[in-house]
């Protein structure tokens, strides 16, 4: 199957949490791009349940904190897609 992609993926693996209903869940970023990302768990939280249209928050702690806010596109059993709809900015404090 053909994938027609709009931006350009990065393999990554930073720290990140996801930010759903009031509750943070701890997981890594698998590949990123300027449309969205790519999220793997390291376990399925148990009282996880996302499905797809759900908006979140995607928190990635590099040289500077960026809280991606996003609408889930896919879920997979320990990864999910996130399309962004915007980024927030913080530079970190040294």
């Amino acid at each position: 199957m053909l994938e027609h992609r709009h931006h350009i993926r990065v393999d990554c693996k930073e720290k990140c949490e996801l930010h759903l209903n009031g509750w943070y869940y701890p997981a890594k970023v698998k590949n990123i791009s300027f449309g969205g990302v790519f999220v793997s768990f390291y376990d399925k939280p148990p009282d996880l349940h996302l499905h797809v249209g759900d908006h979140c928050d995607v928190s990635i702690n590099g040289e500077d904190l960026r809280t991606y806010c996003g609408e889930v596109v896919r879920v997979e059993p320990l990864n999910i897609a996130v399309k962004f709809f915007e980024v927030h900015r913080i530079k970190a404090v040294h």
